[in-house]
């Protein structure tokens, strides 16, 4: 327990299915790009990245409604800070070190202002960035929602979705604030109205089912460009949360699936996955292999450069954070 909230063991194993689509998706495009091989599966990795918007959303704002969302921000961004950015920046030191040019500049991955840009050297940073402007908001829209309840919510949704309608949002927080706000969504309900939660977790394999129809038929139809800037992330949003509450009942057999050793250790090291696999994949590229030689030392690498991070950088951290 953790400022009375629980601990659900199973958002930990959740996070090991996302890290890994999000790998399968960057190495589906090296496949591609090396050998011709192409597969839809594996590129519709991409979205895993939206289960961690929504988690994100909902395990920042369900402390910040027990702790209050003002009442001690100097703790909140130490929390923050000690939680992201050591592992973000040792990854970062290396590169310059190892003289990696940086597209478009350094300054934009040294400011978490890559997502306005196209991100090239460091692809897959542009989620940080967009969690890192997210941080500066939640304990303000928490506060918001915890005076107005679900109005304000759905209102900023709608919103979201509106002008990501008229703009294109490039990469920018847009393509994932509505995201991040069904995850506070979801810790409203668990801290403010936690029977309303309680009957929407007692059929968790229908909200599953549900939820992950909603994220992939999408994907599926290979909607257009409009249609992914404006409906397609809000589908993510809205089938993944569906995931996520169905996941908070420990009686779900996914629940205990994801709650498993296997699945919790991996779940425990996803963000130093997250940091590495891209530049893993990257060296192996660089051996010239055949394809199958190509994957396993992809993944190999990506194994050893995860744990080199985790226990060198973040798991230190972690625990100097833990005891804040």
């Amino acid at each position: 327990m953790r400022s009375g909230l629980p601990y659900f063991n199973s958002l930990q194993g959740a996070r090991a299915i996302a890290v890994l689509a999000v790998v399968a998706c960057h190495l589906n495009a090296s496949l591609s790009q090396l050998y011709g091989f192409d597969s839809r599966v594996l590129a519709s990795g991409w979205n895993g990245v939206y289960f961690f918007f929504v988690l994100s959303g909902f395990l920042i704002a369900r402390r910040l409604f027990v702790d209050g969302a003002t009442s001690n921000l100097k703790n909140y961004f130490k929390r923050r800070l000690q939680r992201t950015w050591p592992a973000y920046f040792a990854v970062m030191l290396v590169l310059i070190v190892c003289g990696v040019r940086f597209e478009p500049n350094l300054w934009s991955y040294l400011t978490f202002t890559q997502n306005f840009f196209e991100p090239v050297t460091f692809l897959p940073s542009w989620t940080l960035a967009a969690e890192e402007q997210f941080y500066l908001l939640a304990p303000f829209l928490v506060l918001l929602f915890a005076r107005t309840g679900l109005t304000s919510l759905l209102a900023l949704i709608a919103v979201v979705v509106g002008v990501r309608y008229a703009l294109n949002p490039g990469r920018t927080l847009l393509v994932a604030i509505d995201s991040l706000v069904m995850g506070c969504g979801i810790a409203f309900l668990e801290i403010r109205k936690p029977a309303w939660l309680d009957r929407l977790k007692v059929r968790p394999m229908m909200l599953t089912v549900v939820g992950l129809a909603i994220v992939y038929l999408p994907i599926v139809w290979r909607w257009g460009l409009s249609e992914a800037a404006t409906w397609l992330f809000f589908a993510q949003g809205i089938g993944f949360s569906l995931v996520l509450i169905a996941l908070l009942n420990p009686s779900f057999v996914l629940s205990r699936v994801l709650s498993s050793r296997p699945f919790f250790e991996m779940g425990r090291v996803s963000y130093s996955i997250y940091l590495v696999h891209v530049f893993a994949i990257a060296i192996a590229q660089g051996f010239q292999l055949a394809i199958l030689p190509f994957v396993l030392a992809s993944l190999a690498l990506t194994a050893v450069l995860t744990l080199a991070l985790y226990f060198s950088i973040e798991k230190r951290f972690l625990n100097s954070r833990q005891g804040s």
